[in-house]
């Protein structure tokens, strides 16, 4: 399994002051529980194979199983539904425990007596709060206290997070205050994790960087535009997400699926155009390296990842390659030494890039190679048929290539098949030369980029096509939820 840094403990001052009061309410000001329509049915009219499936779910080992079965139970309105949802919400692991309170509330279930009362992790009180359930007042205050006072910025802003949630007009200047502070003291590197939660929670957008987010500070020094952030159904609210959507042989085959991704390790090597029309891309991969490493370690049974970054002849370097590691913390560091500068011209040295990485990174022969190259120009003049013939020659070696091209393709529109949840793209238009024959050869796809949908992207091309849909709707959930 992956080296992760972990988020720091949540400190016995909090959880002193967390369990004050014992009873739990719903507080008015938080709104209504997110629902779902009407279930369709009742698991014993189910068949065999999905209460079968579903069980199979809900008592998995890995808790990216589980928190999946909590999605497959919006699906039912009955007694044995509510029954596994509340074991879930007893869950060991607090991911599937914040993955229950948004099943529990979609399908307008009641918490049950000291759940929240007995609730370590404040996440799955963020999530709570989230979703309309409430606490009294002075759990709450108590709460935040302690993650002003001894947290990190992420714990400050987590605890900022919860004020804004409870709808408790007393908690929300220090609130404000608390965010303003997250804001002026953060660093690049902290905020590429923590921007989409501040978007979340002001009227700023998703920038990842440190000094844009103090620019706009500035701006807004009058109304940061706080919001709650209250959870809505993934879809259209009142609609099934894809995972209940699924019929009784898709949903077992899914379970089929995610089975043999547990037993998959994967190394994941990254080409990334660091040229200066790339900044925003550069930005995203930067914020969301912990997400990634993080989702598919889970998924999986490991990741290693490599990054080959790439320009242009004459700029400072023309590539720059860190070979393979399982650090969340060590990738994090490469991606933060690099910028978005350079380039010129439009073509790039893509093929000096698939040289390194192709002939020099320690890939793993026992695991699943995937090679991902991120770019928004095409190779050198005279190249591009050599970087075809390496895709197809490293595919031969069952080391598969696919292409984000940070470009729209002309003309194209949303369709049926879009994953719900990824915007659509906002580069010019244009198809990149050489960028489809590169996917191809390799035998892998060339996919476009919308906007802010990088990390996702490479999360899908990772993983596979099969029930990319429903994936990219849970990783588009856990990134909601426990971030």
């Amino acid at each position: 399994m992956i080296d992760r840094t972990e988020y720091p403990p949540v400190y016995t001052g909090f959880m002193v002051n967390w369990l004050l009061c014992s009873s739990l309410v719903l507080l008015s000001s938080a709104g209504d529980p997110v629902r779902q329509q009407e279930a369709i049915t009742s698991l014993l009219e189910a068949t065999e194979l999905e209460r079968k499936t579903v069980r199979s779910f809900v008592h998995g080992e890995s808790w990216t199983h589980r928190a999946m079965g909590a999605l497959r139970l919006c699906k039912y309105e009955c007694e044995q539904a509510d029954t596994l949802v509340m074991q879930l919400l007893d869950d060991r692991d607090w991911h599937v425990r914040c993955f229950a309170v948004l099943a529990m509330a979609r399908r307008g279930m009641e918490p049950p007596a000291g759940f929240l009362m007995e609730e370590e992790e404040p996440r799955v009180v963020r999530t709570a709060l989230r979703c309309g359930y409430g606490f009294p007042k002075e759990r709450i205050q108590h709460g935040i206290e302690g993650l002003y006072k001894y947290g990190s910025l992420d714990l400050k802003l987590l605890g900022a997070e919860i004020a804004l949630a409870s709808g408790i007009e007393q908690l929300q200047p220090d609130a404000e205050k608390t965010i303003r502070t997250v804001i002026l003291r953060m660093d690049d590197a902290e905020a590429g994790g923590l921007s989409p939660r501040l978007a979340a929670v002001t009227s700023g957008n998703d920038v990842r960087r440190a000094f844009r987010w103090r620019h706009w500070a500035k701006r807004n020094r009058g109304d940061m535009g706080l919001d709650p952030a209250h959870l809505a159904n993934p879809e259209t609210p009142g609609s099934p997400t894809w995972i209940e959507s699924l019929d009784e042989e898709a949903f077992s085959s899914l379970h089929e699926y995610m089975e043999q991704l547990e037993d998959r390790y994967v190394d994941l090597g990254i080409c990334l155009d660091c040229t200066a029309s790339m900044s925003g891309e550069l930005a995203q991969a930067q914020g969301g390296i912990d997400d990634l490493m993080s989702f598919i370690g889970d998924v999986t049974a490991g990741i290693r990842i490599a990054v080959v970054a790439y320009r242009d002849n004459k700029d400072t370097f023309k590539t720059k390659g860190w070979d393979f590691t399982s650090s969340i913390s060590q990738a994090r560091s490469w991606l933060w030494t690099l910028s978005a500068e350079g380039g010129g011209d439009r073509p790039e040295a893509v093929a000096d890039a698939m040289r390194l990485a192709c002939g020099k990174l320690s890939w793993n022969r026992g695991n699943s190679m995937t090679l991902i190259i991120i770019g928004d120009a095409p190779p050198k003049v005279g190249t591009g048929s050599h970087c075809v013939r390496m895709a197809r020659q490293a595919a031969e070696h069952d080391l598969h290539t696919h292409v984000i091209s940070c470009t729209r393709a002309s003309g194209e529109q949303s369709g049926d098949d879009e994953v719900p949840g990824l915007p659509v793209a906002s580069k010019a238009e244009g198809r990149v030369e050489f960028f489809h024959e590169i996917a191809e050869a390799g035998g892998g796809r060339c996919v476009q980029l919308g906007d802010n949908a990088l990390i996702g992207e490479i999360t899908g091309l990772t993983l596979g096509d099969l029930f990319r849909r429903e994936i990219d709707e849970f990783f588009n959930l856990w990134q909601m939820l426990c971030r």
